[in-house]
């Protein structure tokens, strides 16, 4: 854990701590050394009813559900294994997809850019802007090719940042934990570790293997 960025821990730490509705204190995280301890830090903080149950099942659910009541498709058709790709199809994928995340009641990062668009679209920006002290003709040859730029993100909007409904129900349960449960006022506590643990295996593309109780921050 020590070649991790501290800032993305502290990201991460943020983002679970809204998953499970949480409000740490300044100090909460002021003894953390290992992976563990930070572990321990959010099931003590974590006093809802424990329910033993399982949550990615129920997110599975209210995805199933979200999905049918926005698509044409029936239950039935709807499993694990189903692709994102071919229930949300083209056209009016976007708006299809905005349909589902508003009765699904929380927004998910279904669709992503590739990489390189973004940062290629502000350099565009950048450099056309400085151009305009230059040449007028350099600055619009910059935004003409930012336009075009633009409409390639409008369609590489439509990939999609998983595959299949499990993944999302996956990322629903770490991202939204507490709206992915039947009751919201509930927690299981077997769960919280193997959460974080997700989360963090995401963020850094690591192996679960890897993250042990004992593994140490930067910091410490």
């Amino acid at each position: 854990m020590a070649h991790c960025d501290d800032d993305d821990i502290f990201d991460i730490v943020h983002e679970l701590e809204k998953s499970f509705g949480l409000s740490f204190a300044r100090d909460a995280f002021r003894d953390v050394k290992t992976f563990g301890d930070l572990c321990t830090v959010f099931e003590q903080h974590l006093t809802a009813e424990h329910r033993d149950d399982c949550t990615s099942q129920q997110a599975f659910y209210r995805v199933r559900s979200a999905i049918v009541t926005t698509l044409p498709v029936d239950q039935n058709q709807v499993t694990p294994d189903s692709s994102l790709r071919t229930l949300f199809s083209k056209p009016g994928r976007r708006k299809r997809i905005h349909a589902f995340e508003t009765c699904l009641g929380v927004k998910v990062s279904l669709l992503v850019y590739p990489n390189w668009l973004v940062p290629v679209s502000c350099f565009l920006f950048a450099c056309s802007f400085i151009a305009l002290l230059f040449s007028g003709k350099i600055a619009i040859a910059g935004f003409i090719l930012l336009f075009v730029v633009n409409r390639l993100e409008k369609y590489y909007d439509s990939q999609f940042a998983m595959t299949t409904v499990r993944q999302l129900a996956e990322q629903l349960t770490i991202e939204h934990y507490t709206a992915a449960r039947r009751f919201n006022h509930t927690v299981n506590r077997t769960e919280i570790r193997y959460i974080i643990t997700q989360a963090f295996c995401k963020r850094f593309d690591m192996d679960k293997a890897s993250l042990i109780p004992e593994a140490t921050f930067g910091w410490a």
